[in-house]
């Protein structure tokens, strides 16, 4: 097909698909920036990243968003990048930026910045494996890797490094859209986690600064808990900081004085 006639020839492909009956394009990187037709999402937010994969995982919300989901694709064969690009050029209206050879990739994936990145992976050796892992940065955007065989421990390091699938021997044109939907969801609940972890800890810690600062109030004026809260309070709501943050700034200035 028309779109991925340039594979193979450039390290990296733009390929575009429309929705509106246009052809299917596929140009070198260099030619697509100089066009428009390739994107650039140096400047994009993590909110708008997150919408455009809740309208892949919601095909219903298509035409609703400015610009299509971007996809990088790691791929060294022709043939099977040619695939892959059918694959998902048949089930959306995506951005998809094919990069051919693994040198530099870590500096491609972030000057792309794209929402998602799919690794066909072969039959990597552990530190390949993990060279792809972290050239993607599993932790910023969904990650799927697919592989033609693997074993337990192969497995483990890469959903250990945050891949959010990891497939073997499942390369196959209709199944890349449910995989990628599959490595979607899971990439939002693991950062759910995260962000809830994170949350969970940060309490914790506030509140062990303000057990601490309310010790050094009643031990300084002779008073008790809770009239050592609503000082902490008070101080607080009239200087339009939060609670945690005089309860720092006292700890610290005692610290100081010790």
């Amino acid at each position: 097909m028309s779109g991925t006639a340039a594979l193979g020839t450039h390290p990296e492909t733009a390929a575009t698909h429309r929705t509106d009956g246009a052809a299917k394009t596929g140009v070198p990187v260099g030619d697509a920036a100089e066009s428009g037709i390739g994107p650039t999402h140096s400047g994009w937010t993590a909110a708008v990243r997150v919408a455009r994969l809740v309208v892949l995982a919601h095909p219903a919300l298509e035409g609703r968003m400015v610009k299509p989901l971007s996809i990088v694709v790691v791929e060294k064969d022709r043939e099977r990048a040619m695939m892959i690009v059918d694959g998902l050029q048949e089930a959306g209206d995506f951005d998809i930026v094919v990069i051919a050879e693994e040198a530099g990739l870590a500096r491609r994936i972030a000057q792309r910045n794209p929402d998602l990145v799919l690794i066909d992976a072969g039959n990597p050796s552990r530190d390949a494996l993990e060279d792809l892992t972290l050239a993607s940065t599993p932790m910023e955007r969904p990650v799927a890797m697919f592989v033609d065989q693997s074993d337990a421990a192969l497995t483990r390091a890469a959903i250990e490094a945050g891949v959010s699938a990891y497939v073997v021997d499942g390369l196959r044109s209709e199944r890349i859209k449910p995989i990628l939907d599959a490595a979607i969801a899971r990439f939002h609940m693991v950062q759910k986690m995260r962000v809830e972890l994170a949350e969970t800890r940060r309490a914790l810690e506030e509140r062990k600064v303000i057990d601490r600062a309310k010790g050094i109030l009643m031990r300084a004026r002779g008073i008790g808990e809770d009239e050592a809260y609503g000082l902490l309070r008070k101080a607080a709501m009239d200087q339009g900081k939060k609670l945690a943050d005089i309860a720092q700034a006292l700890v610290m200035a005692t610290d100081l004085l010790k």
